[in-house]
């Protein structure tokens, strides 16, 4: 009996120190996650392996260090791929081919724009060899809409809205559809619960 008991201290000393180790670590990688964040400049640079990408605009990256990025893709606004319960939008997934095929397990140039309020970096990806800005290409291509946003906000931005009308033109990717889908902000508004992972 008193062999028994000696056991089962044993093992809750085990799990109660197990437990506070885990506690401990899961604590530090969020301590470190954050000061990460406060270290990266508001407009750095970085080359990051793209490990792929979920959707249309944003992408996960990892630095020569092992630190892992989500980048949000500036100046653009992917329709929506089916997550929440919500339908996929039209040409979500065409999107999301597209920007694989440009970014996915390559190093490339990635540039910070700060954060948004879902913990992800806006970033602009552009290729090493020929300084290709992937986001303007997108736009251009016609598989996302440029991110409308207020001008007092972001005025160098008019790139994204003028890369828009050179794809409504020459009616390319979304803009060759007899109607285009509504807009990613359109769809957010009458699917409240798409919002939760924009």
């Amino acid at each position: 009996m008193q062999r028994l008991n000696s056991m089962n201290l044993r093992q809750i000393f085990l799990t109660k120190f197990l437990v506070i180790l885990i506690l401990w670590l899961s604590q530090s990688i969020l301590i470190s996650n954050v000061e990460r964040r406060k270290s990266l400049p508001p407009k750095a640079s970085r080359m990051l392996f793209i490990l792929g990408c979920v959707d249309g605009d944003t992408c996960t990256g990892r630095s020569r260090r092992g630190i892992h990025y989500t980048l949000r893709l500036e100046g653009i606004d992917a329709t929506e791929t089916s997550h929440n319960g919500c339908p996929a939008q039209v040409f979500s997934n065409e999107a999301k081919k597209r920007v694989n095929a440009l970014v996915k397990e390559k190093w490339l140039k990635v540039n910070f724009f700060g954060g948004d309020p879902y913990g992800r970096y806006i970033a602009q990806i552009e290729s090493k060899e020929d300084r290709l800005n992937v986001n303007k290409l997108l736009i251009e291509e016609g598989y996302v809409y440029a991110y409308r946003r207020p001008k007092k906000n972001r005025p160098e931005l008019d790139w994204a809205e003028r890369a828009e009308l050179s794809a409504q033109k020459n009616k390319k990717g979304l803009w060759a559809l007899k109607k285009p889908p509504q807009t990613p902000g359109q769809f957010r508004k009458l699917n409240l619960n798409c919002r939760l992972q924009n």
